[in-house]
């Protein structure tokens, strides 16, 4: 817009400026002045026009710097609160951060716990209510972002009590990975049998698994 407005000023004073040389200050000729003048003029446009144009781009570059540094805040802080979902899964496991959203934990996670994730959900997903939020959409926030984080995070179920503990919940709501043997014995149930759903599986990555009924 910056470079419009000066090469239209300079249009209408280019008529007006014609006007007063051959009319009033000498009429029917054109002084040396006056045409070193006109020049001085046309280099005057040159650079108003320039630098109108330098302005409105470094006035762009600056607004799209902005949008991304406030993209960068934005994306910080949602790896921020994934990673503190993701810490408390490891705790337990990600069937019961889907219950806490879903309102369906009861009594068994500390009350303070079940309110921060909450929260943490709410602004990480964007929602007014969790319970809105679908176990595929709380599962994939749970996954690493990055490949090297995925395999990082295969590596550690596998090596995690020696190899022989690890054990992948799936059923209900959402698959589980990580989850620990000895986190199935716990809540209510069977005194003896303490299987969770139908299947069991288990990551190339844990190397191997021990599972006793």
């Amino acid at each position: 817009m910056g470079v419009f407005l000066t090469t239209s000023f300079f249009s209408v004073f280019a008529y007006l400026w014609l006007y007063y040389c051959l009319s009033i200050s000498s009429p029917g000729i054109v002084t040396r002045v006056e045409a070193w003048t006109t020049v001085g003029f046309f280099v005057l446009l040159l650079i108003l026009a320039y630098g109108a144009d330098k302005y409105n781009q470094w006035k762009v570059d600056q607004q799209k710097n902005d949008e991304e540094k406030r993209e960068e805040e934005i994306r910080n802080q949602k790896s921020g609160l994934k990673t503190r979902l993701r810490e408390v899964a490891k705790l337990y496991d990600e069937v019961t951060i889907i219950k806490i959203a879903h309102g369906t934990i009861g009594d068994s996670i500390d009350k303070a716990v079940v309110s921060e994730m909450r929260e943490v959900m709410k602004d990480l997903f964007d929602v007014e209510n969790t319970s809105e939020l679908t176990g595929a959409e709380i599962q994939a926030a749970l996954q690493p972002d990055t490949l090297f984080e995925r395999f990082a995070a295969r590596k550690a179920a596998g090596t995690a009590q020696n190899n022989k503990d690890f054990l992948s919940v799936k059923g209900q709501v959402a698959q589980s990975e990580g989850q620990l043997a000895s986190s199935a014995n716990k809540g209510p149930g069977h005194p003896q049998v303490r299987f969770k759903c139908l299947s069991y599986a288990v990551a190339e990555s844990s190397g191997s698994v021990e599972i006793i009924v």
